[in-house]
């Protein structure tokens, strides 16, 4: 049986009905919803044969679990992702590939920002692997602006075996850590094929982790505070490793 979730916000419904890696069952909105954005957004459902309702805000925060549902609130199917070797099987002759991949990031709303900074500075997917993970849920896509419903999410069960696997594909693995043996990363020219592994803000990266990296670079800064939160330091980094994708597109 098809397990139902309901994302709520209007980027986020928008950009599930658009990007079609969903089933989608059923539509909510406000009653009497004025906001254009909405009326386009049940047109746009209808074209695809998905039911739409006009319910009360009570039900959308009912249904969404949340009061920042802005009128609309979508029930769908879990989210496709794709298995490493089907991904790359789809992408060998790209020559600039950037994969983000996150080691215990469970924070939702990190987890949110992160993939939006990604998806708006031009890695080509999300490597989604290991344990203590946040869920790619409403409440992370909510965060992200949609950007989830967008990036491609390559899902695998063990982050040190997935990356083991890029390497096998000639992905350059650089983890992002305050390590005193870490080079500064504007010293590091952005390379054809790498993947930047972002740790927990707690812990950072696992030390395991940190074995299989071929690089490890830091973010230099004030002296004022100890280091950027997750989310921030992954677009700083991804804007410099990502820069000459970006360029390309």
């Amino acid at each position: 049986m098809q397990n139902k979730e309901y994302l709520y916000g209007i980027h986020t419904v928008q950009a599930a009905i658009e990007q079609k890696k969903r089933p989608l069952f059923c539509l909510y909105y406000k009653e009497d919803a004025k906001v254009k954005a909405i009326k386009n957004i049940i047109e746009l459902a209808n074209q695809q044969g998905c039911e739409s309702k006009a319910v009360t805000p009570a039900k959308l925060g009912q249904l969404s679990g949340s009061k920042y549902h802005q009128g609309i609130v979508l029930e769908a199917g879990e989210i496709l992702t794709y298995r490493w070797k089907n991904w790359i099987d789809q992408h060998k002759n790209e020559k600039r590939l950037l994969l983000l991949s996150i080691d215990q990031v469970n924070d939702p709303q990190n987890l949110g920002a992160i993939m939006r900074s990604a998806l708006f500075l031009g890695a080509s997917a999300l490597l989604y692997a290991g344990q203590n993970l946040s869920p790619l849920s409403p409440s992370v896509s909510k965060a992200s602006s949609g950007a989830m419903e967008i990036l491609p999410i390559i899902k695998e069960v063990n982050l040190g075996q997935a990356l083991r696997d890029c390497q096998k594909e000639n992905f350059w693995i650089i983890g992002a850590d305050m390590d005193e043996n870490a080079k500064a990363y504007q010293t590091i020219e952005p390379l054809d094929r790498s993947v930047l592994v972002m740790g927990n803000e707690g812990e950072g990266l696992r030390h395991k982790t940190k074995q299989i990296c071929d690089i490890i670079a830091s973010i230099k800064g004030s002296n004022l505070i100890d280091s950027l939160n997750v989310s921030a330091a992954t677009a700083v980094l991804l804007a410099h490793f990502a820069k000459d994708i970006v360029n390309e597109q």
